[in-house]
């Protein structure tokens, strides 16, 4: 094998690693996190935000007629919890108050 054919499939190789993790970053890391932080600035003229979470495993979900990729989360503002999907384009597909009251163990915890 020629030196330039190795360096050009090692390159190849190397160049699919790098956008397979990026890929993988964008929609398990970046893309979450961004739309969580949206959320809890948009939410927090409505009350004290003390905390939530967000699941950074994606999943589809139907808005309308269109299927996207979304991520379920939560939220709680003034010690009342609030379920949410959230659509990688920033519409939040579902929000509903949950029946149970945080407590104040769970307000307590740092929210990642």
């Amino acid at each position: 094998m020629k030196k330039n054919t190795a360096t050009t499939i090692s390159t190849l190789i190397a160049a699919g690693a790098i956008s397979a993790w990026g890929h993988h970053y964008y929609y398990h890391t970046w893309l979450p996190k961004h739309r969580y932080a949206k959320l809890v600035k948009r939410m927090s003229h409505g009350g004290t935000v003390s905390g939530g979470f967000i699941d950074h495993q994606p999943h589809q979900a139907a808005a309308g007629d269109v299927y996207m990729t979304a991520y379920d989360g939560g939220l709680i503002i003034d010690d009342v919890m609030y379920a949410f999907t959230v659509a990688e384009n920033g519409t939040v597909l579902h929000w509903s108050r949950q029946n149970v009251e945080a407590s104040r163990e769970l307000v307590d915890q740092p929210t990642f």
